[in-house]
């Protein structure tokens, strides 16, 4: 698999039961590392959040098969097209995991076909424990896929196109709970994936668009001196 270097801002998750590892039993808690693959194209786990027992672990976490990913399920099934995530952050105090994806397209027009507004930045909520607890109690199957009943475009029951076996749908395993706004600029080398976050504590998420080109909404110029510091690090 290909990780982009966003994608390995690891956060490290205590598991919400005890459960045994493979081939044996871990210490108490079991120490969960989770993964954004952020791949674009392809990849058993691509646009997934994959999840790492590294209790024991020898080598490298590369080494080994996932205990199981989370996919989001398709923007727009209609048109096959998926998220694109690019930052992942884990709230400390109940493991729960969140998830920001680019949404191309003009600010505010709306997508009915993805029930979705263009231009910003959707914000995904995993549930994790949830996620754990029914991969424990179902035999602990090495790299299992979930994904939610309901795709974020309302389609059901959705199958991630490129990995190997059933994609095993469960409610709330993942929802799109946000749409957050971004800086926007026309320059057709605008980063799309340039952004963060992160918890500050187990209340407060901070979000940072570490967008550099010109931002639209204050009328920046164009050319040489057009890109501020004021806008290249939102909060």
């Amino acid at each position: 698999m290909k990780f982009t270097t966003r994608a390995l801002l690891t956060a490290a998750l205590a598991a919400a039961v005890t459960a045994p590892a493979l081939g044996g039993t871990p210490p108490d808690p079991r120490n969960i590392v989770a993964i954004l693959d952020a791949t674009q194209n392809f990849g058993d786990t691509r646009r997934a959040v994959s999840f790492y027992d590294i209790t024991t672990l020898t080598g490298t976490v590369f080494n080994q098969a996932p205990l199981f990913s989370i996919w989001s399920g398709y923007e727009d099934a209609v048109s096959s097209n998926f998220e694109d995530p690019g930052a992942i952050t884990v709230n400390p105090k109940n493991g729960t995991v969140y998830m920001l994806a680019f949404d191309s397209g003009n600010p505010g027009v709306y997508d009915a076909n993805a029930d979705d507004h263009d231009g910003d930045y959707d914000l995904y909520r995993f549930n994790y424990n949830a996620v754990y607890n029914h991969w424990v109690t179902n035999g602990m199957v090495s790299n299992s896929m979930y994904a939610p009943t309901s795709g974020p475009d309302g389609s059901l029951n959705p199958q991630h196109p490129q990995h190997v076996g059933t994609t095993i749908n469960l409610a709330g395993a993942s929802e799109k709970i946000g749409e957050l706004q971004r800086n926007e600029d026309t320059a057709s080398s605008e980063p799309f994936f340039d952004f963060a976050i992160e918890y500050v504590n187990p209340a407060t998420m901070v979000v940072l668009d570490n967008q550099w080109g010109r931002d639209l909404t204050t009328g920046e110029p164009t050319g040489a001196g057009s890109d501020v510091h004021a806008n290249d690090h939102g909060i």
